[in-house]
């Protein structure tokens, strides 16, 4: 998740224990007792678990505490991990996700080598070699991995499905019918909460790969090629018909990604878009409502793998500025255990480890991780695959379209602008 816009440092920040003691401006040294993890807020249930994983450690551990830090999820990617890190309260170990801004951080000297740590723990009994190869990068373990995210797939209400007799998409041209079908009942089609500009930015950041070509997708936004390429002109094309025959929310660039999920869960809105840890903001919010989930369908003509899934691999940095990772280490071997990997899956989260089976998942976790298991291409999501500011030049430009605002070539001539490429 992403946000954008941040004029002024208007956020709020929980340090809290797992005793509950509140300390707002902690600063780690070799001679503390407090280790602190940071990453972006949880749903209750997933902070349950991870407070049972405290526990485990600090029990294990006496006299040492755990601080977990949590953040809101689109200032946290935008500024807050970065201020985080270069505050006096740097965290000894922060989520990320793999890709270009961890790689940076990491070259930024907010990383260091796992390897030596994991030689002499628990975790390369956890975690398979295949696993912790994906957080590898220039011969070293810059990430430990947790978790595999779908960035978004097409979230909808099956009882609404079998009410007017619908059935999961193929193709775009089917989608669009079954938009159609929920207009003509009264109903808007899809509820995007898109104010901080990620949300559709990852929905159609996929449409665009799927139409263009993975290659210049990854192209685009690693620029090698224009974003002002004619191909993601018309890519951008399809946003504009999805709005014009009114199958997406009047308000998609005014309401966020929490006030979208209000609607869906209320039947506000048929389908939302929006990434895998639905299924625990769904068990908070909603536990009665029964939800499926279709990939995005085919794009006719498209140039890029029709089966694409848009995904990332999340993980945990460990700060080299941390006088604590040792301690670090021995937090993840309780939260990596088979005891809170249960949990975990309970909580709605997809663990990597060697006893996250599949056979111990919900159904809709299990479909989810076959997916991505089986996808023959994952495509990376803009804000935490590239670097912010080509995210935030294409992410603009899909606000843009949704908006009515410009033209496609003319959004992607001021993306151009902001990137300094044309």
């Amino acid at each position: 998740m992403k946000l954008n816009k941040f004029a002024q440092r208007n956020f709020l920040i929980l340090a809290v224990t797992s005793s509950f003691l509140v300390i707002p401006n902690y600063v780690s040294n070799a001679g503390d007792q407090v280790i602190r993890i940071a990453q972006e807020n949880f749903a209750a249930t997933q902070f349950k678990v991870f407070k049972d994983a405290a526990a485990i450690y600090e029990k294990a551990n006496p006299g040492w505490k755990v601080d977990l830090v949590q953040q809101d999820g689109a200032l946290y990617e935008s500024i807050g991990e970065t201020n985080l890190l270069k505050g006096n309260n740097s965290p000894d170990a922060y989520f990320d996700w793999i890709g270009a801004g961890s790689n940076l951080r990491f070259q930024q000297g907010f990383g260091s080598d796992i390897a030596p740590y994991l030689a002499k723990s628990k975790l390369t009994t956890y975690l398979s070699s295949s696993v912790l190869s994906r957080g590898q990068l220039n011969g070293k373990q810059q990430i430990l991995p947790f978790s595999s995210d779908v960035s978004n797939v097409i979230w909808y209400d099956t009882d609404e499905f079998k009410k007017y007799n619908l059935t999961p998409p193929k193709t775009w041209a089917d989608l669009i019918a079954i938009c159609a079908k929920f207009k003509a009942a009264g109903k808007t089609c899809f509820s995007i909460g898109n104010k901080d500009k990620w949300v559709a930015g990852n929905f159609f950041a996929h449409l665009y790969s799927r139409t263009i070509g993975d290659d210049l997708y990854g192209n685009i936004l690693s620029l090698k090629s224009p974003i002002t390429d004619p191909k993601l002109a018309t890519a951008l094309g399809y946003i504009t018909d999805l709005v014009k025959k009114g199958y997406v929310n009047s308000d998609v660039n005014a309401i966020n990604d929490q006030e979208a999920e209000t609607k869906f869960f209320n039947n506000g809105g048929e389908l939302l878009p929006m990434g895998s840890w639905l299924i625990g903001i769904a068990q908070d919010q909603a536990p009665k409502k029964h939800i499926d989930f279709f990939n995005l369908p085919a794009i006719p003509g498209g140039l890029g793998d029709q089966s694409s899934v848009l995904g990332t691999t999340t993980g945990y940095i460990f700060n080299a500025k941390s006088k604590h990772l040792d301690q670090v280490t021995k937090f993840f071997e309780a939260l990596y255990s088979p005891q809170i990997t249960k949990e975990l899956i309970s909580a709605g989260y997809s663990p990597l480890t060697k006893d996250a089976t599949i056979s111990s998942q919900t159904a809709l976790e299990q479909k989810l991780v076959v997916m991505f298991n089986k996808a023959t291409h994952i495509v990376p999501p803009p804000d935490t695959g590239y670097g912010q500011k080509e995210a935030d030049a294409l992410n603009s430009a899909t606000a843009e379209m949704l908006g009515l605002v410009k033209t496609p070539n003319a959004a992607l001539t001021e993306a151009a602008a902001a990137l300094k490429t044309k």
